[in-house]
C-alpha cells in the first residue's frame, strides 16, 4: 500500500489526489478549492462489512440474492481545513441479477472556522419590510466540492420507501444515488485496487476504452461500406 506523506519516508506527496484526478468519474467532483485539502490524504481503504438479509426481504421480492455493504475510509493528516483525520462512506449493495447500490451513508465533516469548502457565507443588503433602511442578511450558499461526497442523496418522503414523495422526486433520487454509487464503486473496485497505476496514469478509464471500441467499430463499418461500393462499381463495369 502506498501512503502519501509530506516528507521523505512518509510516502509520495499528493499521491491520492493525483490518482483521483486521473479517474474521470472522480475528477468531475474535484474543484480547485478542494485540492489543498485532498492533498492531505494519506490513504484510502475499502473493506467489506457483514452480509445482511436477502434482497427480497428488503424490497418485497422473492428473497433471492443478498445485500452486502462496503465502506470507504479516507485518512488524512492534520490539516487547516477540518479536525477529522478519518472520513467514511458506507454503501449498501443489492446483488441479485445485477449489482445495484441501494443506499449510502456518509459522515459529518467538522470544518474549522472559515474553512468550509461545501458552503460559503454570503452577506446581502436588503431593505426592511417598511421599505426604509437596509439590513444585512447572512446566508449559507452551497459550493461545488468533492466533500459533498460524504453527504449522499437521501430518499425523499416520510416513509422508508418514499411513499409520500412525488414520482419526480423519487426519480431524481434514484438517478443521484446511482451516480453516487458509481463513484463509490470506482473507488472500491478501481482506484484502491490499482492505486499506483492510477497515480502514474497507466490505468485508463472504462469510458475511454468504450469510446475507442466505438470508434473502431465505426471505422470498420465505414471501410466495409467503401468496399461494398467498390464491388458494386466493378459489377456495373
Amino acid at each position: 500500500r502506498v501512503v502519501a506523506g509530506e516528507s521523505e519516508g512518509e510516502g509520495i506527496p499528493g499521491f491520492w489526489l493525483e490518482a483521483m484526478k486521473n479517474c474521470a468519474i472522480v475528477r468531475e467532483l474535484i474543484t480547485e478549492r478542494d485540492e489543498p485539502a485532498l492533498a492531505c490524504l494519506t490513504d484510502i481503504v475499502a473493506h467489506m462489512l457483514p452480509e445482511e438479509e436477502p434482497v427480497g426481504a428488503a424490497t418485497g421480492g422473492s428473497g433471492e440474492g443478498r445485500t452486502w455493504q462496503f465502506q470507504l475510509e479516507f485518512l488524512f493528516r492534520p490539516n487547516d481545513f477540518f479536525s477529522d483525520t478519518r472520513l467514511t462512506k458506507t454503501y449498501r449493495v443489492a446483488d441479485s441479477d445485477r449489482i445495484e447500490v441501494v443506499g449510502a451513508e456518509g459522515c459529518e465533516v467538522h470544518w474549522k472556522e472559515g474553512k468550509c469548502l461545501t458552503h460559503r457565507t454570503v452577506r446581502k443588503k436588503r431593505r426592511g419590510r417598511s421599505g426604509r433602511g437596509l439590513r444585512t442578511v447572512v446566508k449559507q450558499e452551497r459550493c461545488e466540492s468533492f466533500f459533498h461526497f460524504f453527504s449522499p442523496p437521501q430518499r425523499p418522503g416520510g416513509g422508508p420507501d418514499g411513499d409520500d414523495a412525488s414520482e419526480d422526486a423519487l426519480d431524481l433520487f434514484e438517478e443521484e444515488l446511482e451516480r453516487d454509487g458509481d463513484v463509490g464503486l470506482a473507488f472500491s473496485e478501481r482506484l484502491v485496487r490499482k492505486a499506483v497505476r492510477w497515480f502514474t496514469g497507466e490505468e485508463e478509464d472504462d469510458d475511454d476504452d468504450g469510446d475507442d471500441e466505438e470508434e473502431e467499430e465505426e471505422e470498420e463499418e465505414h471501410l466495409q461500406e467503401e468496399e461494398e461500393q467498390v464491388q458494386e462499381q466493378e459489377q456495373e463495369r
